[in-house]
């Protein structure tokens, strides 16, 4: 599965769990954010009149509103191995092969991925709230997360000044991001083997305008 996909379905999961039970995230603001009750109450209130909802890509003027918006931050090759050369077999011991049933060269590169979350809520408030709740859920879901082989994670945050080229300007925005690395096996699209080519065709225009085939 597409590393954002995997994040995205692993958060929305959590989020739909505290969204079934309004009385969890009460609970989370209580105990975990140390807020009065009079307080959790209200932002309960106001997540039940209007829940957030788990969107790809940046937001829209137009909503859904409030979003938790996840976006590409950035990815880059972080290392390639000796080769780049992958192991032959998978996990059952069994080689890899096309459609064809022919053996296929794997290859490996290792990747670095940060993907960004956009909290954007109408309220200051309420984007404190859901903030620290998306937070809580990501750090939460770290071992689930390695053992789909994500390694290497970090995680980093921020709120952003409104900038209406990049996100509704009555919405309040925060940003939490996650780093990651993964492995990624592919396959080259030619098979290994068959050397380079041998003839060369074509066509060529001579000066008086006639195509002609190619000669050597």
């Amino acid at each position: 599965m597409f590393v954002e996909r995997l994040i995205y379905k692993h958060v929305k999961e959590r989020l739909d769990w505290y969204l079934s039970r309004p009385k969890r995230f009460e609970d989370f603001l209580i105990d975990i954010g140390g807020i009065d009750e009079a307080e959790a109450l209200e932002a309960r209130a106001a997540l039940e009149e209007s829940p957030p909802t788990a969107v790809h890509g940046y937001a829209r003027q137009g909503g859904p509103f409030p979003c938790f918006a996840l976006v590409l931050g950035n990815e880059n090759i972080a290392s390639d191995y000796i080769g780049e050369d992958g192991f032959p077999f998978d996990e059952d011991g069994d080689a890899y092969m096309d459609s064809a049933g022919d053996l296929v060269d794997m290859h490996v590169r290792r990747w670095e991925h940060r993907l960004d979350w956009y909290v954007y809520v109408a309220h200051p408030d309420l984007c404190l709230y859901y903030y620290n709740l998306l937070r809580h859920i990501m750090v939460g879901l770290r071992t689930r997360l390695q053992a789909e082989d994500l390694d290497e994670i970090t995680y980093s945050g921020a709120e952003l000044a409104p900038d209406p080229r990049y996100m509704p300007s009555d919405m309040f925005t925060r940003r939490f991001s996650i780093t990651c690395r993964a492995d990624e096996p592919y396959v080259e699209d030619y098979k290994p083997g068959m050397g380079p080519g041998v003839e060369i065709t074509g066509l060529t225009v001579e000066d008086d305008g006639n195509v002609v085939p190619y000669q050597e």
